[in-house]
């Protein structure tokens, strides 16, 4: 329990201070670089090889440095060439070796789906702090609040989930997949997302309607405790507690950003597709 504590402070303070000072490139190469460990976890999750692995994160990767140089207007049709080379690149990287031939099948479907998995996803993520968004100014700027605000309903949620469940869970809210989890650990995370999402909006003196921040803060919670159960239903149907241990107390880095590649890009959407907030 204090290892699982002091690596998440540590670990929330180093994301939070890189989000402030980091120039956008530098923020989106550590992101990506997590990300693709992310993906290489995701192909060695049902069992694959490493080579399998290797091809998530490659093909991931791609994806990502796609949505670095792009700008909104001009991403999408890259993106998905960018996402067809690489699923086929990793589809025959799995045909070269395919023994056993009955778990050949599998192992392709994981490196599909472990680049849309990740790599879009993460690519999504990426678009919430691009430089038309305002990383590259001052601190208090759209890209910034966006970014820790996607940062804090995620967090928050996990956080206030956790110890909501500890001090009040006794109504297990789906067994089969996550036997921990608890309705009033679920409803404690999603008190955790409004407030968090608040508190950045007031730290940064974002003018952001604030019925339409609650719809973000509370769709968005629901949507990482949903990421956070995928995560758990790939881990359970592969064995695994963790999909790795490189986070003392926390896993891996997929068991780190599983709810943020749900949350991730639904506040990009949210933010500058469907109720744009002013630039």
């Amino acid at each position: 329990m204090v290892k699982k504590v002091i690596t998440g402070v540590l670990l929330s303070a180093a994301v939070i201070a890189a989000i402030i000072w980091a120039p956008f490139y530098v923020l989106a190469a550590i992101l990506s670089l997590f990300l693709c460990g992310a993906a290489w976890e995701f192909g060695l999750l049902a069992g694959g090889r490493k080579l399998d692995a290797v091809a998530v994160a490659v093909g991931s990767l791609a994806v990502l440095v796609i949505s670095m140089f792009f700008s909104d207007q001009a991403f999408a049709m890259p993106m998905i060439q960018a996402v067809f080379v690489a699923s086929m690149l990793g589809l025959t990287a799995v045909l070269m070796s395919p023994e056993p031939v009955e778990g050949a099948g599998r192992r392709a479907a994981t490196v599909a789906a472990g680049i849309v998995y990740v790599g879009v996803a993460g690519a999504l993520c990426l678009r919430l702090f691009r430089p038309e968004s305002g990383i590259s100014g001052s601190v208090d700027t759209i890209g910034k609040w966006a970014l820790l605000t996607a940062a804090v309903i995620t967090w928050l949620n996990d956080t206030m989930a956790y110890f909501g469940g500890k001090l009040f869970g006794r109504r297990k809210m789906y067994k089969v997949i996550s036997p921990n989890k608890t309705w009033a650990g679920s409803i404690s995370g999603m008190l955790g997302s409004v407030g968090g999402a608040f508190l950045i909006r007031f730290v940064f003196d974002i003018d952001y309607p604030a019925l339409q921040l609650l719809g973000l803060s509370i769709l968005g919670g629901m949507l990482g405790q949903i990421g956070d159960l995928v995560e758990s239903m790939f881990k359970r149907s592969a064995g695994v507690k963790d999909s790795g241990n490189l986070l003392p107390g926390h896993g891996g880095m997929l068991d780190r950003i599983d709810a943020f590649l749900f949350v991730g890009p639904f506040t990009w959407m949210w933010l500058f597709v469907w109720f744009p907030v002013v630039r």
